[in-house]
């Protein structure tokens, strides 16, 4: 499923040994029922707004390279 960062919710670091960057908004790729990979947004933890337009490019773009990548 996708996640999309919510205010007040706790930031999820994009990397363990970093605060530098937060993820903001992630989509699976999927292909043939197997998951293959990630579409990410990140931004730094202090400016996280994914709104609706971020959600649905993720989606489009995870789901655009599952169907190339099952071909």
């Amino acid at each position: 499923q996708v996640y999309q960062y919510k205010p007040g919710e706790e930031e999820i670091p994009l990397c363990a040994d970093s605060d530098k960057y937060a993820l903001s908004t992630a989509a699976p790729i999927l292909s043939e029922g197997d998951v293959l990979g990630c579409v990410l947004f990140a931004a730094a933890p202090d400016k996280l707004a994914g709104g609706e337009v971020e959600y649905k490019l993720v989606q489009s773009i995870a789901a655009f390279l599952g169907r190339h990548m099952e071909s």
